[in-house]
């Protein structure tokens, strides 16, 4: 889910910004990406609970996974996103619909 989470900002946000953090780019969402694959990769280790378990999977395959996954969470919030249309902002029908709540004196 990070890395579908962070795939999507880069696309709809930081990527027009370029490379580099200062400038509002994407440096950041790569160093989570990277952080979740090399997990991924190596494994949580022996104090976590699933190597406690004995149910700790790692290695190269699932680090191609979860990238995998990761791609298509991030085309799945794409398509989703496309088959609804945004709300249209109207201001004025919204301001009468919310009631107002008046702090207590």
């Amino acid at each position: 889910m990070e890395i579908a989470t962070m795939l999507t900002a880069i696309h709809r946000v930081h990527g027009k910004q370029g490379p580099w953090l200062n400038d509002g780019g994407y440096e950041y969402n790569l160093v989570l990406i990277a952080a979740a694959l090399a997990l991924a990769e190596v494994g949580p280790g022996g104090l976590s609970l699933d190597g406690a378990l004995g149910r700790e999977r790692s290695g190269s395959g699932w680090a191609l996974a979860a990238l995998g996954a990761g791609a298509l969470g991030a085309i799945g919030s794409y398509v989703a996103t496309a088959a609804h249309a945004a709300p249209s902002e109207t201001g004025t029908e919204e301001a009468d619909a919310t009631p107002s709540v008046e702090a207590p004196s």
